[in-house]
């Protein structure tokens, strides 16, 4: 009789598992599943001074609201807790308790560290979706307390922030003269050709490209598989393919046809893995910080994001519905695109004062109705 080994369990296949069902069909169904099945869930709950911080972050991690999130929002939200816990430990010792690790004081201190009103705003985002998953466990009501903390908006000016076609034409001349000049040109181009999110176009692989329908297949936001096409213009795609060629002829002669489909286009090791996101938000901040089109104190607004806001505020300047737009953007709902005709609507209230009509007469006409203002109120 042949001796088998036990193997241990595969946990990160497991979580696979239960990321997929938690997402096709909720915490609340999936619950209710396994308490027909017959398997309980030990419900009691400690009391609050028994709960330590570290009990918290165990549970958030292992529970079905961080399960069910994307491998990319996984990857943010484990970088969060990081920093949350660092601060935490920091502050109140080694092993604190959550109720001292969740009072108003202390997370504002830690939120008030961030400079930038969008990163409160995502620390605040975090801090919402972990204090709500520990509240329900521990049948809690920090959320209630913590909720006017972190009930913070992000600034009007610094969303949608895309770049001016002066920026874009200086960045891009900026670009080719750079160390790699090629590659970064080319993503420059391929962002504003397709409107992709950084993570899209990390891992664009060569077999992704169709030239015939001007498309690219990419793997979109909030999915780890599932590839789905997007359109390319022909500019972009040009310059994508002539990037391509450039890099990886060679290896179309030497490679296997489906392991070079497989490279990754934007990759520092002949497309093995793809770029870092940092690599690419740090030569996208170099280039602003050059460009003397861009003012000071809105450098620190822009970032790899802003090409496809800039995708987007454009394709809606030249005439492209917002209904295509935001199938050409990849949402899956027209509310996300819907916010792009606010800065549109802005746009056009700029450009419109500048218009000679605007101008000319302005002041004249200022000065009657101010005199005539005064006149009827000395009547």
């Amino acid at each position: 009789m042949p001796i088998t080994k036990n193997r241990p369990p595969d946990l990160s296949r497991l979580n696979r598992l239960l990321q997929k069902v938690l997402s096709e069909f909720g915490h609340e169904t999936f619950m209710k599943a396994l308490h027909s099945s017959g398997i309980t869930v030990d419900d009691s709950t400690p009391s609050n001074c028994e709960i330590t911080y570290r009990d918290a972050v165990d549970y958030f991690l292992t529970c079905p609201t961080f399960l069910a999130l994307s491998a990319s929002s996984k990857r943010t939200y484990l970088s969060e807790v990081k920093s949350l816990s660092s601060f935490t430990y920091a502050h109140l010792g080694a092993d604190p308790q959550l109720i001292e690790a969740s009072t108003s004081t202390l997370l504002l201190e830690y939120i008030s560290r961030s400079t930038n009103p969008n990163t409160k705003a995502k620390k605040c985002a975090f801090l919402r979706t972990f204090f709500s998953a520990i509240s329900r466990r521990f049948n809690l009501k920090l959320l209630d307390d913590l909720k006017p903390l972190l009930k913070m908006k992000w600034r009007k000016d610094d969303l949608q922030k895309g770049f001016s076609k002066i920026q874009l034409a200086e960045m891009l001349s900026l670009s080719q003269m750079s160390r790699d000049g090629h590659r970064n040109s080319t993503i420059i181009w391929t962002f504003l050709g397709t409107g992709l999110r950084l993570n899209e176009l990390l891992h664009l692989q060569i077999g992704d490209i169709a030239e015939d329908t001007q498309t690219v297949y990419i793997i979109p936001k909030g999915d780890d598989e599932t590839k789905v096409p997007r359109k390319i213009t022909k500019l972009a795609l040009t310059l994508l393919q002539d990037y391509i060629s450039f890099k990886y002829s060679y290896l179309r002669e030497t490679l296997p046809a489906e392991t070079y489909k497989n490279l990754y286009i934007f990759s520092n090791n002949l497309g093995r893995n793809p770029l870092s996101s940092r690599t690419i938000q740090f030569m996208v901040k170099s280039l602003v910080n050059q460009a003397k089109s861009i003012p000071e104190h809105q450098k620190e607004w822009f970032s790899p994001h802003s090409f496809r806001h800039s995708f987007a505020i454009y394709g809606l300047e030249s005439g492209i519905d917002i209904y295509t737009l935001s199938k050409l953007l990849g949402h899956k709902s027209i509310g996300s695109t819907i916010v792009y005709l606010n800065l549109f609507d802005h746009q056009l209230k700029t450009a419109i004062e500048q218009h000679p009509f605007a101008k000319s007469e302005y002041k004249t006409i200022q000065e009657r109705l101010g005199t005539h203002h005064e006149h009827n109120t000395d009547i």
